[in-house]
């Protein structure tokens, strides 16, 4: 594993509860992919980061 994988994976810690459990039970918006919540560039804010992967 690379620092950058490493890193993006270590964003994920911050992953809003409610999305985790929302992917969990395979409530996924049209177009998040694995890919995307990697590559994403997403807030500390737990609201916005719904927002931003489309879960509003």
């Amino acid at each position: 594993m690379d620092r950058r994988q490493l890193g993006r994976l270590v964003k994920l810690s911050w992953l809003s509860p409610s999305i985790i459990e929302r992917i969990h039970a395979g409530d996924i918006p049209r177009g998040l992919t694995r890919s995307r919540l990697l590559e994403a560039d997403l807030p500390l804010d737990w609201d916005e980061q719904e927002r931003a992967l489309g879960f509003c």
